[in-house]
């Protein structure tokens, strides 16, 4: 049994990592262990394997004591594994600081701190800076897939991607992305907490349940969160796959259970959509806070489609336009409506022809 563990270089906290995974399958107990950071840590240019994976997963306390971990970077490519600085987590992380990170992942999920907290474990006082996260499904810039605690944490300066890689049968493909986490499902039987986190300028892009702090969780002690500075967009085109509702937010994406808490804010956040066909568009129609909408390169729109509040419809690529064959009816909202970089049908047979009567283009 190890219950105290000092670390203050790079050797160190490697050999703390691959010790632990070799003393895991000889039933060694790291229930109590605390690990303490003494010194910043830089892991140079070498990739990093994540500490603990489904049976493995670290139940002890990892204290960074405000010191930082410089360059992170993992690279997950099985379909079953986590990827982050912790694999699976049921113990606590807190007082660390990560600096430069970079996961690439195809698996259950994704974040800077742990790929996955399942089924209780607690990440506080944690702060992310420079970080690029890409994957398939829940990506956080914290943790990817919670039932835990996650509280007083900060994001700045991050770059999260989803993209689906399973077209059919999937509910989390291509989504639950968020600054923070991207599934909060708050506890397992126990009582979880997701409060104070804090995301400054952050871009997140995938297939649908997106939001700033969170893509996805239950309303219920998600208190007092804040998002500064975001661009969130829904892209319809990458890997499409029909039946599941966009769900895009400031603060969260689709909440699972109860109702957004007012004490959570935001500012400065940009939403938006991409859509290639007249399907995704009604669909993106229908998100009256979702202020634009991109039509992708070369997409060509045939169907009826009525905008019913203020919007901004424009190609994602000016120079590969996407053209409107269909009727766009616009009456009684035609002030609040604005094409851009679009190229119409407009000929004596044109559904289009007299559409555009009052509106900007």
């Amino acid at each position: 049994t190890i219950d105290y563990y000092t670390i203050s270089t790079p050797d160190q906290l490697a050999g703390f990592a691959q010790s632990f995974i070799k003393t895991k399958s000889e039933s060694v107990d790291y229930s109590n262990a605390t690990i303490k950071l003494t010194d910043d840590i830089d892991l140079g240019t070498a990739y990093w394997t994540p500490i603990g994976q489904n049976s493995e997963d670290f139940t002890g306390v990892f204290d960074g004591q405000g010191y930082t971990i410089y360059n992170l970077k993992v690279n997950v490519k099985n379909g079953s594994s986590n990827a982050g600085f912790f694999g699976v987590l049921t113990g606590t992380v807190k007082n660390v600081i990560f600096d430069g990170v970079s996961i690439n992942s195809i698996g259950n999920g994704a974040g800077t701190v742990a790929g996955s907290i399942f089924n209780t474990g607690i990440i506080e006082e944690v702060t992310v800076k420079n970080a690029k996260i890409e994957g398939n499904r829940r990506l956080g810039g914290i943790a990817g897939y919670v039932y835990g605690t996650i509280k007083n944490c900060n994001v700045e300066n991050i770059e999260l991607t989803a993209t689906p890689d399973q077209l059919s049968g999937s509910f989390d493909n291509g989504d639950k992305v968020g600054g923070i986490v991207g599934l909060w499902a708050k506890d397992n039987g126990e009582s979880h907490t997701f409060s104070g986190n804090t995301v400054k300028n952050a871009t997140i892009k995938g297939f649908r349940d997106l939001g700033g702090i969170a893509g996805a969780a239950k309303g219920t002690g998600f208190t007092n969160n804040n998002v500064e500075g975001a661009t969130i967009v829904a892209d319809q085109v990458t890997g499409y796959y029909a039946g599941k509702d966009i769900n895009i937010h400031p603060i969260l994406g689709n909440i699972l259970e109860g109702e957004r808490d007012n004490s959570n804010s935001q500012s400065d956040v940009e939403l938006s959509v991409i859509v290639g066909s007249d399907a995704t568009l009604s669909s993106a129609l229908t998100l009256k806070h979702v202020p634009t909408i991109l039509l992708a390169e070369n997409a060509i729109i045939e169907g009826t489609f009525r905008p019913n509040h203020g919007v901004s419809i424009k190609s994602l690529n000016p120079e590969k336009k996407a053209m409107i064959k269909g009727r766009v009816n616009i009456d009684g909202y035609a002030d609040g409506i604005f094409f851009k970089d679009i190229k119409f049908d407009i000929n004596e047979d044109s559904k289009v022809k007299k559409s555009f009567t009052g509106a900007s283009y």
